[in-house]
């Protein structure tokens, strides 16, 4: 024999299920004091005869174990009980008989209490409402500090370590630019002068010894001495000065040191009362034209843009190594020029400039799955006290994961920095909740519900719908559903 031992919550209703889900065929219902509807006699032979449709035999005691005997039943009544499709056919003409006219009319007060006594039980047991609140969430961001290492073959959580894969890759480019200099080039005008020696002593004047036009109206104008030459002294009997001819060359390019005949020049730091030379004929052959020169800011600039675009060509490489779930964190790859050759100099004529470089890269891969175990402790931990995960379950977002800086990356192990974005919600008692709702109507439910800081929002749902003055909330807890929506 089962025992079916009824809680504060239980009513007529859940009871009649409680035996149709018994797989007994005797059960035994122990009814409490405060349970007045189901100790009622009426209900106590419903639930009898109930039992007996499903092929049970129910009996009642009370909380003390004291059977509860029930009244047997007339025989002229019995089809009141009667849960089958038959009955008694003369049971109409018994009850309106002569005779029994009076009970008739007795019962009927009786027969209305029982009726408003079942019309109340269901109103009282029978309702539902499921309250689905949305509560205000705050985000917890956590930047966790996690080393990727190619020694460790498993997620360690108390060191934060996971695995890391070495990727590797060489790449050879070449690219070239247009140069921004200009270099003047041409030819250097030539000629002869005639150097003059006043003094008394005869001089010698070596090979690129400097010649300036010795005129205010053109200063700079320099030429050099092409050869070695020795000039004799002054003839102290005669009174003639001493001289001798020399070739000489422009110092710069340009026609402007194309210089007429009879023009003085001083001959480097020396007076003009000792020492001039002069030009009988014109001088020529100077030209000069701007062109196109490699510089140093062009081979600079050169090598930057090549550099930046190998290191984009060798993040490329690096992703084509990755197998399935792996992943590499930004910053984290490490750049080695090999060599670079540029095909001009500085100063070189040349309106192009190329360069041929060869960069190695390196970085560690990581896996994506590694990091959900070690992150989701790391969030668990980080929870406030009064605080939940949203929906109960621990949910978090991954966001950058970089080389944490300045560590360097090498070949065997980078610290990473993970950025992580969770959701919580404040703790609630949903018991507590239910307790307050029990039989409010409902704008005093949604006036508790409005007074709760932690809710964003809820929804009310009950049934069945009643009118106005008879809906409100459930007055069994049991019957009042309280969920929080996930985010």
């Amino acid at each position: 024999m089962q025992k079916i031992v009824l809680d504060e919550n239980d009513d007529p209703f859940s009871l009649s299920e409680k035996i149709a889900a018994s797989n007994d065929a005797e059960l035994c219902v122990v009814v409490g004091d405060g349970h007045f509807y189901i100790k009622s006699p009426i209900s106590l032979r419903l639930l009898e005869k109930y039992g007996e449709s499903l092929g049970k035999k129910v009996s009642f005691e009370s909380s003390d174990s004291t059977p509860i005997k029930l009244e047997p039943v007339a025989e002229d009544e019995k089809s009141s009980f009667n849960f089958s499709d038959g009955g008694d056919v003369n049971l109409h003409a018994k009850l309106w008989g002569p005779k029994r006219s009076l009970l008739i009319f007795a019962l009927i007060p009786v027969t209305l209490i029982l009726i408003g006594g079942c019309a109340f039980s269901l109103w009282w047991f029978v309702p539902s409402a499921n309250v689905s609140i949305k509560l205000n969430s705050e985000v917890l961001v956590k930047n966790v500090g996690v080393s990727a290492d190619v020694s460790t073959t498993s997620v360690n959580k108390s060191d934060k370590v996971i695995p890391a894969v070495l990727l590797e890759s060489v790449r050879k480019e070449s690219d070239s630019i247009q140069t921004t200099g200009e270099e003047e080039v041409g030819d250097k005008a030539s000629g002869t002068v005639k150097i003059y020696n006043k003094t008394g002593s005869k001089k010698t004047f070596s090979k690129g010894t400097k010649l300036t036009l010795d005129s205010s109206d053109d200063e700079g104008i320099n030429f050099l001495l092409d050869e070695d030459v020795t000039v004799e002294e002054q003839d102290s009997v005669n009174g003639t000065y001493g001289f001798s001819e020399a070739k000489v060359v422009a110092e710069n390019f340009g026609s402007k040191y194309n210089l007429s005949a009879d023009q003085q020049f001083k001959i480097d730091d020396n007076k003009t009362d000792d020492f001039v030379a002069r030009n009988d004929s014109s001088f020529s052959g100077g030209t000069s034209m701007i062109v196109p020169a490699v510089t140093q800011k062009d081979m600079d600039s050169l090598k930057q843009n090549l550099e930046s675009k190998l290191k984009e060509s060798s993040k490329v490489d690096l992703g084509t190594k990755l197998v399935s779930g792996q992943k590499i964190a930004g910053n984290s790859i490490n750049y080695e020029v090999l060599s670079y050759d540029f095909d001009k100099n500085v100063g070189d004529e040349a309106g192009n400039l190329s360069l041929t470089m060869q960069v190695k890269s390196y970085t560690l891969a990581y896996y994506e799955k590694d990091l959900d175990p070690l992150i989701q402790s790391v969030i668990d931990r980080a929870v406030p006290e009064k605080y939940s995960i949203t929906g109960g379950e621990t949910k978090f977002d991954i966001g950058d994961v970089v080389a944490e800086d300045p560590t360097p990356v090498t070949k065997d192990k980078v610290d990473l920095l993970v950025k992580v974005k969770s959701y919580v919600v404040p703790k609630i008692n949903s018991d507590d909740i239910k307790a307050n709702l029990i039989g409010k109507n409902l704008d005093l439910a949604k006036g508790y519900l409005n007074s709760l800081s932690d809710l964003q929002s809820y929804e009310i749902t009950v049934w069945p719908e009643l009118p106005a003055f008879l809906n409100v909330m459930p007055h069994v807890k049991s019957r009042i559903n309280v969920s929080v929506q996930d985010l």
